[in-house]
């Protein structure tokens, strides 16, 4: 009854008036709180600061642990109904409930929490989850349940203002199911993706606000015909997307596109085009030098995210690069959250893109909306694998997979593993007596894991899927170079010793480089938590050489290495930061 009510609010009340105006009604400032096993009675008031944000520390008597859960009772005060844009953050779960109706929730049963779920940003902010809701005239009840860290206990919770970047990272999830904006609006810009073997297609996603009718029109720079692409469903414009995701076809490499949305008012139909034009250059043919910007494992908190980022905009070659590759593990889960803090700085300078390319690491796995990667990524008929041709190279993006067995509390119980295994096998076995990999001088696999640490789960995952393909005593397919993440750690090996190696570390990692069978070379990318947090490479491919420079955020270089089409390291150059290692 209540859907019901809300619907015909919708399709008969006013529209215009309240559907795109974001409310920003007064929230507590002081809350009652308590322990949940603890009577109503024992409850005590505590204040938000300015951020919101609450420290809950005294209440588990500064010893927080997953078995201790908090009660925080406030309101919500507006004089009228309409939504509303709901920041919050909780070490380390929490639910919230508005008026009795629960509207979101990351809670696990504590004796199985395992690490998985849960808040999945630190520190603490009203910013770190968005959703948005609907509230009623007068009080609004809110009853907010946090389950503690193993590290501290605290939350943050506050109104935003509907700002494009909170808009753009509303939380999916529990949501108004009929939601109709008074007018078209984008909040993610369209960022171009290639996850195609056609070296004449390119995809375009963006966001709107709402779910809306879109389409692309585009045209080479310099002609005056536009062609255009819609997304059809039955013939008709879908409605039912506010992620659009639309391919262009018939392209020629090496061209620079400019392209446009167009956007269906919601209320007219009548199509509205929006006022940037954005450019994109295709990737080049073959006998043409390419370049590319390779990162991974940006699993970052809020600040260091968006420094990383700019700094990598400001210090690196990435305005030169031809496309960007990311090596998976974008963030801790899959989020759309995360395209406008890391995916936009990364291929997007102004109004101009560079194709993006993400692989999808074992964190792509994890999360409430882990399907929500192939709304972004992954190919027309929803594979995280592929390969491309771009110059004289080809790239095989493989997927491997989850890092653990099934957890209890994780989405990663939901792996299909030998599934996986199957396709993607079958796949690489026909990919690779292929004209387009056979004649390509240069080839270069992608993939988060790769296929070393002996006693890996993920890395046995990728053992098994190329042996005696890309690995293995006697490979039939033997390729230039393979590029991987997931450790956290930068290190590069040498095909003809197998057992030296060059690492980012203090100590040598224990065998957990590459097995003697290996006959290429392999480089690993950086990642949190180890010696440093962060680096990239950029790389390019002329005629006989790739020459690969590894950096970080603030530009200093600390690798350079140059190889040729069989793998053979022709020149390395390491810097002081990097140690040599013979692995036993």
């Amino acid at each position: 009854m209540k859907k019901f009510i809300l619907t015909a609010l919708i399709l008969f009340g006013g529209i215009s008036c309240w559907a795109t105006e974001y409310l920003q009604p007064e929230i507590s400032r002081f809350w009652l709180a308590r322990l949940a096993d603890a009577s109503p009675e024992t409850a005590i008031k505590i204040q938000a600061d300015n951020d919101g944000f609450l420290d809950l520390m005294p209440l588990v008597n500064n010893q927080p642990s997953p078995d201790k859960e908090v009660i925080l009772e406030g309101t919500l005060y507006s004089d009228k109904a309409g939504f509303v844009l709901l920041g919050f953050g909780a070490d380390w779960w929490c639910s919230i409930k508005i008026n009795g109706e629960e509207i979101y929730s990351n809670l696990r049963p504590w004796e199985n929490y395992s690490g998985a779920g849960g808040n999945q940003d630190a520190p603490i902010s009203k910013t770190n989850q968005i959703i948005k809701v609907w509230l009623a005239e007068g009080n609004n009840e809110l009853i907010m349940q946090v389950r503690s860290g193993s590290n501290g206990c605290s939350a943050a919770i506050a109104v935003l203002p509907p700002e494009p970047e909170y808009l753009a990272r509303v939380a999916k999830g529990v949501q108004i199911d009929h939601y109709f904006p008074a007018e078209p609006k984008i909040l993610v810009p369209p960022f171009p993706t290639n996850s195609s073997p056609n070296e004449d297609e390119l995809i375009i996603n963006f966001q709107t606000e709402g779910r809306i009718a879109c389409g692309v029109r585009y045209r080479e720079v310099g002609q005056s015909d536009w062609q255009t692409v819609y997304e059809l469903l039955g013939h008709q414009i879908r409605t039912d997307r506010d992620w659009h995701r639309l391919v262009l076809r018939d392209l020629k490499p090496d061209t620079e596109y400019e392209y446009q949305i167009i956007m269906h008012n919601p209320q007219s139909y009548e199509p509205v085009l929006d006022t940037e034009v954005y450019r994109v250059k295709t990737l080049p043919s073959k006998g043409n030098a390419v370049s590319f910007f390779v990162i991974s494992d940006t699993q970052y908190t809020d600040s260091p995210r968006q420094d990383y980022m700019a700094g990598y905009r400001k210090n690196s070659p990435l305005d030169n690069a031809q496309m960007v590759i990311h090596l998976g593990d974008i963030y801790n889960w899959f989020s759309p959250l995360n395209i406008p803090d890391i995916v936009l700085p990364l291929c997007m300078n102004g109004n101009k893109f560079v194709p993006y390319i993400q692989i999808r690491g074992n964190h792509e796995y994890r999360g409430t909306d882990p399907g929500g990667f192939f709304r972004y990524f992954g190919t027309e008929n929803e594979q995280s694998y592929f390969a491309f041709t771009a110059g004289d190279a080809i790239f095989i993006v493989l997927d491997t997979g989850e890092d653990n067995p099934p957890m209890k509390g994780s989405t990663n119980m939901l792996f299909a593993q030998d599934s996986l295994l199957a396709a993607e096998r079958a796949w690489l076995e026909e990919l690779i007596v292929s004209p387009e990999f056979k004649e390509a001088k240069f080839k270069i696999v992608f993939s988060h894991a790769a296929p070393h640490m002996d006693g890996s789960y993920i890395s046995g995952f990728a053992r098994r899927l190329t042996d005696g393909i890309f690995t293995g005593s006697n490979p039939s397919a033997p390729i230039s170079l393979w590029m991987a993440g997931h450790v956290h750690f930068y290190a590069r090996t040498n095909p003809e010793n197998p057992a030296e190696c060059y690492a980012r570390l203090n100590s040598a990692p224990d065998g957990a480089l590459m097995p003697p069978s290996t006959q290429f070379p392999l480089i690993l990318m950086e990642g949190p938590g180890f010696v440093a947090d962060t680096c990239a490479s950029f790389i390019t491919i002329d005629g006989d050489t790739l020459e690969l420079t590894a950096f970080d955020e603030k530009g200093r270089i600390f690798d350079r290495v140059k190889i040729s089409p069989d793998g053979k390291i022709i020149e390395s150059a390491p810097g002081k930061e990097l140690n040599h290692f013979i692995v036993e």
